[in-house]
């Protein structure tokens, strides 16, 4: 068994073939084989037909590229918590996903941020209020959510009264979407 590369106009050599009776297989990247019997005998040049290979084409459905974010990351400032996409979304309302957060204890209603309370908490870029904060923590279903960002030493953009942390949680983004304002009356979402 020997091989070759051709060149530019398509010849090739072979070194040391003795006469006898030969099967030429031809490939090439992308291409269909090619096979041809062939006759050797004592010439020093063996002339073929023109070889043409036929285009090999495979029709794709769909390329599906994916990528999952790590579940906790952690960063100098805060611990990001990546809620879409995984396991804690399923079946879950926010409260109950705050509860198995890092670094957050959720007993009787309150949220406090290592074992201190005067937690603030942000949806959106708006400030929840303290009172009623399991009810419309519990409203709001797991799978509406994208992340949760946890800051246990908060900067001074944040209000003196957040001693305890920030907590920023951000919900997935969605145009002309239906959302239940907290006093129970419709209104559209806008993007900010």
């Amino acid at each position: 068994m020997q091989g070759a590369i051709t060149g530019l106009t398509g010849d090739f050599q072979l070194q040391k073939i003795k006469p006898g009776n030969y099967l030429l297989e031809v490939n090439a990247m992308g291409y269909g084989s090619y096979h041809q019997k062939i006759a050797v005998d004592n010439q020093q040049t063996l002339n073929l037909s023109k070889i043409i290979l036929k285009v090999n084409s495979k029709d794709l459905r769909e390329v599906v590229i994916s990528a999952k974010k790590k579940l906790i990351v952690q960063k100098p400032d805060r611990i990001i918590m990546n809620v879409d996409q995984s396991i804690l979304a399923a079946g879950n309302d926010l409260f109950s996903i705050l509860a198995m957060a890092p670094s957050l204890q959720v007993t009787n209603g309150q949220v406090r941020m290592l074992g201190k309370s005067n937690v603030l908490i942000i949806l959106d870029g708006k400030r929840l209020p303290g009172t009623s904060l399991e009810s419309i923590l519990s409203a709001i279903p797991g799978d509406l959510i994208d992340r949760i960002e946890i800051i246990t030493n908060p900067s001074s953009k944040y209000d003196a009264n957040a001693s305890g942390g920030v907590i920023e949680i951000y919900t997935k983004k969605k145009q002309n979407s239906r959302m239940v304002c907290f006093c129970g009356r419709k209104w559209q979402c806008r993007e900010a």
